[in-house]
């Protein structure tokens, strides 16, 4: 290996590390102050504390955990646009596949902030009634959803760099474990406990901590992929 290639390959594998460490650190202050405002609130009856509980709480709409998931997601969408045309110059298989993929995550960055989801679940429950777990009615078709795209993706899944693999199915288990697994664990305490109950907010807390987790695992996945298949 050549000093040129050798620089390139220790690139390949610092850059991505550093981007993810500073993303990681984000996290983890965003959950250190959503998690102190759940504290503060239940511990010695805090509603506010001068807007500091709002602002960071992982269960509020239209506040700095949101914007810092929908710019992840964001990211993530302009890194597989990035992708998806290097794919398309060097002739590459897939293309579309990754520009979908892109456009999947602008959608997702606008449902972060707009909360289309949610707007789903007053109709949903209308038409199916459901109970319990499935009480937040959304869920029902994401997990349809997220079923379609599994299979559809699968042989370009199987196409992809074993290490890719394994990150982009890590990274998949952890956000869909989060936001819909622990939606639903959600929605049983929120009709047993109360949506004002220490129970519901650990569970809200740790639903919101792992999306933010799993979509930094997939843009380490994605810079990594970056980094290898189309180094600078």
């Amino acid at each position: 290996m050549g000093p040129a290639a050798a620089s390139r390959g220790i690139r390949c594998s610092v850059v991505p590390w550093r981007v993810t460490r500073v993303l990681l650190l984000v996290v983890a202050g965003l959950s250190l102050a959503g998690v102190g405002g759940q504290a503060a609130t239940f511990l010695w009856g805090f509603d506010e504390g001068l807007g500091w509980i709002p602002a960071f709480s992982l269960d509020e709409e239209q506040n700095i955990p949101t914007w810092y998931q929908s710019c992840a997601m964001l990211l993530s969408a302009v890194l597989l646009g990035v992708i998806a045309q290097a794919t398309r110059q060097a002739g590459r298989r897939h293309a579309t596949h990754w520009s979908l993929l892109s456009l999947l995550f602008v959608l997702l960055s606008l449902d972060e902030v707009v909360g289309i989801h949610e707007r789903w679940m007053l109709p949903m429950r209308a038409w199916l009634r459901p109970s319990g777990m499935w009480y937040f009615a959304w869920v029902i078709p994401a997990i349809v959803f997220v079923l379609v795209v599994g299979v559809a993706y699968s042989r370009f899944l199987a196409g992809l760099p074993r290490r890719t693999q394994a990150l982009f199915l890590l990274a998949a288990g952890i956000y869909v474990g989060g936001e819909l697994g622990l939606e639903m664990a959600g929605a049983y305490q929120f009709l047993h406990a109360g949506a004002h109950s220490l129970a519901y907010a650990m569970v809200v807390t740790i639903e919101e901590i792992l999306g933010m987790l799993g979509i930094v695992v997939f843009i380490h996945a994605l810079l990594e992929y970056l980094s290898v298949q189309y180094p600078l």
